[in-house]
């Protein structure tokens, strides 16, 4: 068992729901704080070997965790601390909304040893944000920033989303552009394609994803223009400057072990993939006693074939070595056309190769196993 270990938190609240979201989440406001007294009894009561275990990172996501009040936040963290060993912790992110930032949260957080954050933008165009169901505007989006940066945060990641209903080529190129006239840059920017899930407002409205041709030029315009800029495309969907890659998230596509908490939470621990059930007043009512229901437990074959799908997300890429004739001569095709690149005895897929990554993966772990 590794010994340093990363953490997630859930925070399932929000104001609104947006129209694309398909993850938990509730606007009920009144079940706050009861919620956090239960996340915390269940975080202080982790089970014995994992009590004092040495923390490599700390990540608050939601719903939308800055809907916490300061007294809030600062329990949960204290919990944390009373919990697990943090001496070492390097990265501790917290994920906000434009609109629920304030000087005071970010105070905070500061002092809470939270020395990254993450902010929900989308867009910088006040008719895409509405079109998403975004309860912010793109001057919201500038105001918070300038506050964070003014409050000492050096690390703050920006979520921006491509293909967004009636957004064009223009439209996408001044949110970019907005984007790096902040001062400084973001150190990291995640850039998703919108896809209509089920049981989302979107697909109850029977909206439909934008041409396909669009979004293919939409992605590589993105990677195209950040890497100008100074930005490593180092996941599907993520962006940073040198030694800015989310170190967090790094540890899901390592296989690294990772602790979960609080309703409708994932975790990772002795090669099972467990979460807990997406039901608040269940949570509550047990004050966080709830069983872990365990997804799958991987045996060898499976663990390899996970590090060669999460591998061949990332730039870090897989081994050369582990090709056989049949794949070797799949990667050379790939390649001869543009999708990979071979370096230093590793095979990584390029910004094009990730588009159509799915199909790229599916085909090498049949040539594989």
């Amino acid at each position: 068992m590794n010994s340093e270990i990363s953490l997630y938190i859930h925070i399932p609240f929000c104001r609104s729901k947006c129209y694309y979201c398909d993850f938990y989440s509730i606007n009920d406001g009144k079940k706050i704080d009861e919620y956090c007294k239960a996340l915390i009894n269940q975080i202080k009561k982790t089970e014995c070997h994992e009590k004092k275990r040495s923390v490599k990172t700390v990540y608050i996501g939601g719903g939308t965790p800055s809907i916490l009040s300061c007294v809030q936040i600062e329990n949960i963290m204290n919990a944390i601390n009373e919990t697990f060993d943090l001496k070492n912790c390097i990265e501790q992110t917290i994920e906000c909304n434009p609109e629920s930032v304030t000087e005071e949260k970010l105070k905070i957080y500061k002092k809470l040893g939270i020395n990254r954050l993450s902010i929900g933008t989308q867009s910088m165009n006040d008719c895409e944000l509405q079109a998403l169901g975004r309860i912010h505007t793109a001057e919201m989006t500038k105001t918070a920033y300038e506050m964070a940066i003014k409050n000492g945060f050096e690390n703050i990641s920006i979520d921006v989303m491509l293909a967004i209903p009636e957004q064009t080529m223009d439209t996408l190129k001044s949110t970019l552009n907005d984007l790096m006239n902040f001062q400084p840059k973001p150190t990291h920017i995640s850039a998703y394609l919108l896809k209509i899930e089920e049981k989302t407002i979107f697909s109850k409205k029977n909206m439909q994803e934008i041409n396909e041709d669009i979004q293919e030029e939409m992605y590589l315009y993105t990677a195209e223009f950040l890497a100008k800029n100074g930005y490593e495309h180092y996941e599907v969907s993520n962006f940073a400057q040198k030694n800015k890659k989310s170190i967090h998230n790094s540890n899901y596509w390592q296989q690294n072990e990772y602790l979960a908490f609080g309703t409708a939470a994932y975790g990772f621990t002795q090669n099972k993939r467990w979460h807990y059930d997406n039901n608040i007043n269940e949570f509550i009512k047990n004050n966080g006693n709830i069983k872990k229901i365990i997804d799958e437990e991987l045996n060898e074959q499976q663990l390899a074939e996970e590090k060669i799908i999460l591998g061949l997300r990332t730039s870090d890429g897989i081994d050369a070595k582990i090709l056989n004739e049949k794949a070797s001569k799949y990667v050379d095709f790939l390649i001869k056309n543009g999708l990979i690149y071979q370096k230093n005895n590793k095979i990584s897929l390029n910004s094009k190769g990730f588009l159509v990554s799915n199909g790229i993966i599916f085909e090498i772990i049949s040539l594989l196993f």
